[in-house]
């Protein structure tokens, strides 16, 4: 890890294993209020902080599908990608199978970082919900390959 001053600078995995925490502590958040949670973004700026984004529908509007969420998100991402050092975007999944039926929900965590050599990632975490509000994430998590959006 390099130095400046002394002090530690951060590596590309850590900042992407930062920001991977972040949005799946607030994943949890949201699944404890409700059985699901509309896409949001997270962004680790140059100064170091890190900053949500969400879309929300009007009051009275139609619902917007996850999907146009998910394009809008990292859309607002790209457009500031200059003050960004890192960003993901997070969606809320169900896995099923063949026949329709649920195997398991999935926090999908979509990670990328600004240096061309930084890898793009899509981290997949299985989690159970119970009636209660209470969110256990499974301790293996998947991780694949995932397409460059914000850093084009």
């Amino acid at each position: 890890m390099a130095t400046t001053t002394g002090t530690p600078m951060p590596t590309i995995q850590d900042e992407m294993n930062s920001l991977l925490q972040e949005a799946i502590r607030v994943a949890g958040g949201h699944l404890a209020d409700a059985p699901t949670f509309a896409p949001f973004g997270l962004a680790r700026t140059l100064g170091g902080q890190i900053e949500r984004a969400e879309m929300t529908a009007e009051e009275g509007s139609v619902e917007v599908a996850a999907a146009d969420v998910h394009s809008s998100l990292v859309q607002a991402l790209a457009d500031r990608r200059d003050l960004l050092v890192a960003a993901a975007v997070v969606s809320d999944l169900q896995a099923r199978d063949s026949a329709g039926e649920l195997i398991t929900h999935l926090v999908r965590v979509e990670v990328e970082h600004r240096d061309e050599g930084g890898r793009t990632l899509a981290v997949l975490v299985s989690y159970d919900r119970a009636d209660d509000g209470v969110v256990t994430f499974s301790d293996q998590p998947r991780t694949e390959p995932a397409e460059r959006r914000i850093w084009v």
